[in-house]
C-alpha cells in the first residue's frame, strides 16, 4: 500500500479505495479489460498518468469513439483525489464546522471565550481546543470522502466509458510505441499527464532533523499535529493553513517569493511569512453578478457530462461575461433551459422554500460538491427536486439562486441579466 501512496493500515475504507483505483484483478490482467474487451496492440491514443489531466484526456477520447489506453503507475485519480482537492476540501469543511460549533458554545457560555484570554492563556486555550477535536475521527471522515469520490475515477467507471486501463511503469521504446509491464503497444498519439511531486527545499536550516510531511503524506496520518507550519503558498498549502487556523491556535503559512504557486525563487529572499491569522470563513466570496451566455451547453453530447478544467465553451462563456462587467455566465442547454454556470452548477431555492437543481441529462457536470450539497439539503430535511429548470423560474419574486463548485462552496447570485435576486445565506 505504501508503494501507491496509502498508509499501511489495511482498513475497510482504504480497501474500498484500492478496489476502485487499483483493483488487484486489473493489475494482474494483461490481455482484457473488465468488460471483456481485448486490449489492442495499437491504440489511437495512449495517455500516461491518471490524474485530472489524464482522466479528462482519456474520457474525452473515448467519448469521441476512439480506442484509448490509460496507463497509471500508482492509483487512478491523481493528486486531486488522493492528496489535493478532495482531502483538503474535506478538512476545510470539518474546520469550518468545528469553528462554528465552538463559537456557538462560547455564545451560550458553555466554554470560556478565547478572545478574553491573552498571552500564554490564549495559546493554552487554542491547544486545548485542538486536543478536544478528535483528529482520528476527522481523518477517518477524510479517508471516507476520498473513498466515496473514488467511484467516479474507478477502473470500473473508466471501463464502462470505453477506456482501457493498465497499471504499471511505462517506457517509450520508439516514437510510436510504449512498453508497459514488458508488453509493447503502438499508438498514433500520446498524451503525457504524469503530474508533479512535492518539492522539499534543501536549504531550510534544521529541516533534516525534524519529522515533516509533504502533501503526498500529510493525509495518511493517524492523527493531526497539534501545531503546524506550512512551507509553500500553493492551493494545498493555503487550504491546510486555513483549516488549522479554524480549529486551533494561530497557524503560520510560509512561502518563497510572491505568493508561491510556482513562483521563481532563485532571486527570492529567505522564507517569509505570508499569513499568521485565522482566515475566518473558508469561502469569503461576494454574491455573483450573472448574465446569460449565448454559448449553449450541448446536453445531447456525452462530453457534456465530463467534468474538466479545460472545457473551452465554458471558459469562453465566462470570459465574455467578465468582459461585459459580470462575474459569471449562465449557460442554457440546446432546449433553452438553464443547465449550469460556466464554472459551477446551479441550485435554485424557490419562493416556497423548495430546492431545485437540473439533472445530469440537462447538461450538468456532476461533481463532488454538487453531491455534497444535495446530501446536506437532504440531511436538513429540505425539499429537493432534481428536474429541469425553466428560465422564468430564476426571476420569480422571492427566488434565490446559487452557484456551486469546489472552490466557492455555495455562492449566492446577486443579479441575473440586471435583475436583482433575493440573496439568502447558503447552506453550510
Amino acid at each position: 500500500m505504501k508503494h501507491v501512496g496509502l498508509s499501511a493500515a489495511p482498513d475497510a475504507v482504504n480497501a474500498q479505495l484500492l478496489d476502485n483505483c487499483r483493483p488487484l484483478a486489473s493489475c494482474l490482467q494483461l490481455n482484457g479489460a473488465s468488460d471483456g474487451r481485448a486490449y489492442l496492440d495499437e491504440y489511437a491514443i495512449i495517455v500516461i498518468g491518471a490524474g485530472s489531466g489524464g482522466l479528462t484526456a482519456a474520457e474525452y477520447s473515448a467519448a469521441y469513439g476512439v480506442r484509448v489506453l490509460l496507463i497509471e503507475s500508482k492509483l487512478l485519480g491523481g493528486d486531486c483525489l488522493h492528496t489535493g482537492c478532495v482531502p483538503s476540501k474535506t478538512l476545510l469543511n470539518v474546520a469550518k464546522r468545528w469553528k462554528q460549533a465552538h463559537e456557538t458554545l462560547e455564545a451560550y457560555g458553555a466554554v470560556e471565550s478565547t478572545a478574553a484570554a491573552s498571552g500564554a492563556a490564549s495559546e493554552t486555550a487554542g491547544m486545548s481546543r485542538t486536543k478536544d477535536l478528535c483528529s482520528r475521527k476527522v481523518l477517518e471522515r477524510l479517508r471516507a470522502s476520498r473513498s466515496i469520490v473514488s467511484r467516479h475515477d474507478s477502473f470500473a467507471s473508466l471501463s464502462s466509458k470505453g477506456v482501457d486501463v493498465l497499471f504499471g511503469d511505462s517506457v517509450f521504446t520508439s516514437a510510436n510505441s510504449v512498453a508497459v509491464n514488458g508488453v509493447t503497444r503502438k499508438f498514433k498519439r500520446a498524451c503525457i499527464a504524469t503530474g508533479s511531486r512535492p518539492y522539499v527545499p534543501p536549504d531550510i536550516p534544521g529541516l533534516s532533523s525534524v519529522k515533516y510531511f509533504t502533501s503526498d503524506t500529510f493525509f495518511n496520518q493517524d492523527s493531526l499535529p497539534a501545531r503546524l507550519a506550512v512551507v509553500g503558498g500553493g492551493p494545498v498549502a493555503c487550504e491546510l493553513a486555513q483549516a488549522f487556523a479554524g480549529t486551533s491556535a494561530v497557524r503560520v503559512t510560509l512561502s518563497r517569493g510572491a505568493g508561491g504557486r510556482g513562483a521563481n525563487s532563485s532571486a527570492a529572499p529567505a522564507v517569509i511569512v505570508l499569513s499568521i491569522n485565522a482566515l475566518g470563513e473558508s469561502r469569503p466570496y461576494p454574491p455573483l453578478r450573472v448574465i446569460t451566455s449565448s454559448i449553449r451547453r450541448n446536453e445531447t453530447s456525452p462530453l457534456s457530462r465530463v467534468k474538466s478544467t479545460s472545457y473551452g465553451e465554458n471558459l469562453a462563456a465566462r470570459r465574455a461575461a467578465t468582459e461585459a462587467g459580470a462575474d459569471e455566465a449562465l449557460m442554457l442547454n440546446l432546449a433553452g433551459r438553464p443547465a449550469c454556470l460556466a464554472m459551477g452548477n446551479i441550485f435554485l431555492r424557490t419562493a416556497s422554500g423548495d430546492w431545485v437543481t437540473p439533472p445530469a441529462d440537462e447538461g450538468v457536470r456532476e461533481g463532488y460538491m454538487r453531491g455534497q450539497v444535495l446530501a446536506r439539503l437532504a440531511a436538513e430535511g429540505c425539499a429537493v427536486h432534481i428536474r429541469p429548470v425553466i428560465a422564468a423560474e430564476l426571476l420569480e419574486t422571492g427566488a434565490s439562486l446559487f452557484g456551486v463548485n469546489s472552490l466557492w462552496g455555495m455562492r449566492p447570485v446577486q443579479s441575473l441579466d440586471g435583475h436583482m435576486l433575493k440573496v439568502i445565506p447558503s447552506v453550510h
